[in-house]
């Protein structure tokens, strides 16, 4: 199967878990199958933007707007698209942990900032137009997790944003092929597996910004 939302979507202000009773994806909860079930891919368009969606506190508050297990043989795509008729793709204010015992008084300030929580998937960025991580992406420990940049847009990331590559079959868990790769604000991005070590490559003609 497979989700595929088109352009000039907006997931606003949605709450994952009870009063304090945890959760994960504040707007989007994705989970497939193994390597052997059908293609579970998904697709985000241009113009589409998450905005101040949160997960409650509790024992399991992941994926501040989009939580993702759809097995590292599937991928979550991020397409701006192409020439006129491309559009940005943003993450702000989307957050984990937030204290919502007071459903009267629900204060964001209380969360930590998260965009996509992956446990295992591959992340596809591409298109033209920009892609902006202004909440940091995280992973599960034991993930299978790789990302792929590919068109002339850039893609910027702001926070701790790391990406599990634990047995990863890939050459490249991070692979910038095309565009530019930015991290601004004291960022950090980081490829790592279980000792700690991954794979990050900028092809000829990309860009590390």
């Amino acid at each position: 199967s497979r989700l595929s939302l088109g352009s000039h979507v907006y997931f606003l202000g949605n709450r994952a878990g009870g009063n304090n009773g945890g959760g994960a994806g504040g707007a989007i909860y994705a989970i497939g199958g193994g390597m052997n079930s059908t293609t579970r891919n998904m697709n985000l368009s241009g113009n589409t933007y998450f905005k101040g969606n949160l997960v409650s506190r509790g024992n399991s508050s992941e994926g501040g707007a989009i939580y993702c297990y759809l097995s590292s043989y599937h991928t979550l795509i991020l397409d701006t698209g192409a020439g006129a008729n491309a559009g940005h793709i943003a993450f702000s204010g989307n957050m984990v942990d937030v204290d919502t015992s007071d459903v009267n008084n629900i204060d964001p300030a209380t969360g930590t900032p998260n965009s996509i929580y992956l446990y295992s998937a591959q992340l596809d960025l591409k298109g033209d137009s920009n892609i902006y991580f202004d909440d940091p992406i995280s992973s599960h420990a034991l993930g299978k997790n790789s990302l792929t940049k590919t068109g002339s847009g850039f893609v910027q990331f702001v926070g701790d944003n790391r990406l599990n590559t634990l047995n990863f079959a890939g050459a490249n868990s991070v692979d910038v092929q095309e565009g530019t790769f930015r991290v601004v604000n004291d960022a950090a991005a980081q490829s790592f597996d279980a000792t700690g070590a991954g794979n990050f490559n900028i092809a000829q003609g990309a860009t590390l910004a």
